[in-house]
């Protein structure tokens, strides 16, 4: 029986100083509670990732709590909105999945993956966003954000370390007609790097 004693959410937000018209600079303070989802609490192995897979839920999880710090930056036009944002966000209880077992079966072997609070982690990261429109019917939409976050105070070994990535989203929208829309989207996942108390470092792409 986890009891939450934490008053959630709670948010201040200001506007430092307005540059221009157009322009403005912000902080924000946020502080929530990130609640395990279903399948990180379920106890059967009903998720299965391939052949050799095995995902089990954690039915011990506790709640994430997290504290937000953030500055960001807003600029405006008639066709044109920047906004870009520096943010650190702390985390503790975090959650997080990796190996625990390995089960043979006759001639089989399974590694079995389940959830774990993990500690505190702490990111650092930004944000961008670019929204700009060709003309009454077309518009381009980008954006950017990328994190580094350092891990400690897990009692998994494993699972102390670094984490960082970055990501890109990008479309393309128009209207061709009164009833007609067509859009173009794409994103790039970057290299995620991982590296662990226990020496070793992973570059991956999700």
């Amino acid at each position: 029986d986890h009891r939450d004693l934490h008053s959630f959410p709670t948010r201040r937000s200001s506007d430092l100083y307005n540059l221009f018209d157009q322009t403005s600079i912000n902080v924000s303070y946020d502080r929530r509670t990130n609640r395990p989802r279903r399948p990180s609490i379920n106890p059967f192995p009903v998720s299965m990732i391939d052949e050799y897979h095995v995902r089990v839920g954690n039915p011990m999880l506790v709640p994430e709590l997290i504290d937000i710090v953030e500055l960001g930056m807003s600029h405006r036009k008639e066709n044109l909105q920047l906004s870009g944002a520096v943010f650190y966000k702390k985390i503790l209880n975090m959650i997080q999945w990796h190996s625990v077992n390995i089960v043979r079966i006759e001639s089989l072997q399974y590694e079995v993956i389940s959830t774990e609070n993990s500690g505190e982690g702490n990111t650092r990261g930004s944000e961008f966003h670019l929204l700009y429109g060709y003309s009454k019917n077309f518009s381009w939409d980008l954006s950017f954000n990328n994190w580094d976050t350092q891990i400690s105070g897990s009692d998994t070994p494993d699972l102390n370390g670094k984490a960082s990535g970055y990501l890109i989203n990008t479309s393309l929208t128009g209207l061709l007609r009164e009833n007609y829309k067509i859009e173009l989207s794409g994103y790039y996942r970057g290299i995620r790097s991982e590296e662990r108390r226990v020496g070793k470092e992973c570059r991956s792409r999700w």
